[in-house]
């Protein structure tokens, strides 16, 4: 019975996935493309031309070792369920079985991160796989969020475009900013309280004076660290993508850019606030010393 059951769920696997897309990189004919591409949309549903610009800017992306890929198709095969639509027809979503999908693709083409349209059935799916770009499902949503005008006024090039420039500038601005925040407010922390403990009463500075100059040698630390940071984040694939000016200067472009800075530099500073667990204050240890007095005298029978 056991060994039954594996050779259907063999055969079910196998059957899944001959239904999808292929590779555009291995089968480009396969999939409406001239060449190896990074996009796949055999039912031209895209057009050549759009193919073509959302291809370009997947190479300059992908030059820096991320693999973003793009599924675009008229309609879902009916491997992967029926959808539980919205009963607005307007709306585009990702479905359990876009998002079934859009797994099963992302695993066969070994990619990073994929972008899937499926145009009948109004499924955007946005899906990651591994740790080169840190996606949560609070990001996919908002992604979703923003590319429903371009949709429902039939623009899917904007939307995928989007999507993958969303991606990959958001992962590459967080990823070296966590590294900045984690030793900016590492360092400032300790460099603190050492300068507080050993110099602090000699100089007569106070705990916020210690911190200020904490927080100077924690940034000119950081002046030398930069490129270390970097090297790091670009080992794990948070490489700034090759883009034309023109590109960079878009509003998705810069807004992404920023908010993957902004979001990764403020859960750095809180990693770097890993140093106040190992550190007791003053204050602290007194009141423990106090806490040790007063039970003592109170086994011996005496109140404080």
């Amino acid at each position: 019975m056991l060994l039954a059951s594996r050779f259907l769920s063999i055969l079910l696997l196998l059957h899944c996935t001959a239904s999808l897309p292929l590779d555009p990189r291995k089968h480009p004919a396969e999939c409406g493309r001239s060449s190896p591409s990074w996009v796949c949309d055999p039912d031209e549903v895209l057009g050549e031309q759009a193919a073509d610009r959302i291809d370009m800017v997947a190479r300059s992306i992908n030059a820096g070792g991320t693999k973003i890929a793009v599924s675009v198709m008229k309609k879902l095969k009916e491997d992967y369920g029926k959808d539980n639509k919205s009963d607005d027809k307007k709306v585009w979503s990702c479905s359990s079985a876009g998002s079934r999908a859009a797994k099963a693709i992302i695993t066969l083409w070994s990619a990073d991160a994929l972008v899937l349209l499926s145009q009948d059935d109004k499924n955007f799916c946005v899906v990651t796989r591994g740790t080169r770009i840190p996606l949560s499902q609070d990001d996919t949503d908002s992604i979703l969020m923003d590319v429903q005008d371009p949709l429902i006024n039939g623009i899917p090039e904007y939307a995928v475009m989007f999507a993958i420039l969303r991606m990959k500038l958001f992962a590459s601005g967080m990823i070296p900013f966590i590294g900045f925040g984690m030793t900016d407010n590492g360092l400032m922390i300790i460099c603190g309280e050492i300068i507080e403990e050993f110099l602090g009463k000699r100089l007569g500075l106070s705990a916020m004076g210690a911190a200020a100059w904490g927080n100077l040698l924690s940034d000119m630390a950081g002046v030398f660290l930069g490129g270390t940071v970097n090297q790091i984040a670009q080992r794990i694939g948070a490489t700034e993508p090759v883009l034309t000016h023109a590109q960079k200067s878009l509003p998705i472009a810069v807004q992404s850019k920023l908010l993957g800075e902004a979001l990764g530099v403020g859960f750095g500073c809180w990693l770097g606030m890993a140093p106040l667990m190992f550190s007791k204050s003053e204050e602290g240890e007194t009141s423990n010393r106090e806490c040790g007095i007063r039970r003592e005298l109170s086994e011996t029978g005496f109140s404080a």
